[in-house]
Order: C-alpha cells, then structure tokens, then sequence
C-alpha cells in the first residue's frame, strides 16, 4: 500500500474542483481527502459529497485544528493567500506546492511511476 498525506482543502469553487481532480492522478503517494473548508456551509457539504471528501469544517481554525490534515491547498482567491498561508504554517501544516509532494516522495522514499526509469515519473524527480 501507498503512503498518504491527508490533505485538507480551503474553498469549494473551479479551482477546488481542478485541484482535486489533479490529486487524484498523483502517483506514488496516497491524498487523502481529509476535510474541506469554505465560508458557504451547503456548497462546502455538496462538494465535500461529490468528491468524497470525510469530512466538513466550519472554520479554517477548526481545518487546521485537525490532526489528519497534513497538507492544507487554499483554493481561494489570491488576495486570501498570504493570510491563510501564515495561519496554515503557523498551526504546522504543510501547504500545497510541487515541492512539497517532491519532498514527501523523496523523506518517505517513494518511487513515483511504474519503474526507476526517470522517463516513468509523472514528474522531475526531486534534487537532493
């Protein structure tokens, strides 16, 4: 079985959506999609149903406050970013980039892909 990373995700609008669809083709690593957060309750509860999200949260606090989210992506409008980004760190999460999943692939040593072959991974290999 696959390591994971429980991933909590900020916001339930396009790129919510985009950004789930793309977890969902990472190789190497299990995401699990741990909790969603977003200021309107009845979109958060039907996006968190239609992508299988376990569970909902009322506040950012509350997402960040849960030990199963490792991984916190704001997809939220930019002007939100810088904020949420020092409230994320500060609780100790990780936030979402490329390198972080890199990073993760290379601590937890995982092989992303079907072989060793650099050509197989879906993705740079990461740099030491």
């Amino acid at each position: 079985m696959a390591p994971s990373i429980g991933l909590g995700i900020v916001g339930s609008g396009f790129a919510a959506r985009f950004h789930v669809e793309n977890y969902r083709r990472v190789h190497g690593i299990d995401v699990r999609l741990v909790g969603v957060y977003s200021r309107r309750q009845e979109a958060t509860a039907e996006f968190a149903k239609e992508y299988g999200f376990e569970k909902t949260y009322r506040s950012l606090e509350e997402l960040l406050g849960d030990p199963e989210v490792e991984m916190v992506d704001t997809c939220v409008p930019n002007r939100f970013h810088e904020e949420m980004a020092v409230q994320t760190l500060q609780a100790g999460k990780t936030r979402r980039r490329r390198e972080t999943i890199r990073r993760l692939l290379r601590t937890r040593q995982i092989n992303p892909g079907t072989g060793n072959d650099a050509s197989t991974r879906p993705w740079p290999a990461p740099t030491a």
